[in-house]
């Protein structure tokens, strides 16, 4: 039983909560309930960074193989962040070298920066030359990112939540 004194001094705090999750760097993923994941074996010299979009191998009899996404190829997955289990490149710490193991979330919500203002609910396409996600008409250089729809809003150059595979894509006014 809690007793309080009568001659104590009661202080109230206010506390306000953010309206929506903070999200963070790019690849992350920030909920895991849903989420799915394969590894694959990075075959781009280059490597694959974090948060950016990765296909299934150009060469059929490589199906444990992945690359980063070209116009044209099979999309497999999102590249999610990893902190450890593997040697990074110093010249490039933000990305799965080649040769290792990528771990590719399939389904899940992950953070990635946005290529300009994006809202909440639209598709997702990512550019080709920027490496930053939007929400402007598929094309060459603008490619769809199937099952994706952004969670939150962002401009241009800033982090922006997206859900992978979670939820049907909803419907533009």
């Amino acid at each position: 039983m809690l007793h309080i004194s009568p001659n104590a001094q009661v202080m109230a705090m206010l506390v306000r909560l953010p309206d929506a999750k903070a999200v963070g760097r790019t690849g992350e993923v920030f909920d895991v309930e849903l989420a799915n994941f394969v590894t694959k074996s990075v075959e781009t010299p280059s490597g694959l960074p974090f948060g950016q979009p990765a296909a299934r191998s150009a060469d059929p009899a490589k199906d444990r193989c992945c690359r980063l996404m070209v116009p044209g190829a099979r999309f497999l997955g999102l590249a999610a962040l990893e902190d450890g289990g593997f040697a990074r490149d110093p010249n490039n710490p933000n990305a799965f070298p080649q040769f290792i193991p990528a771990a590719i979330m399939t389904k899940g919500y992950m953070t990635v920066i946005a290529g300009g203002p994006v809202t909440a609910g639209q598709h997702v396409v990512w550019n080709v030359e920027t490496g930053q996600y939007s929400s402007v008409e598929p094309d060459d250089d603008n490619l769809a990112i199937p099952g994706a729809v952004f969670e939150s809003h962002a401009s241009k150059g800033e982090t922006v939540a997206l859900s992978l595979g979670c939820r049907p894509r909803e419907v533009q006014p």
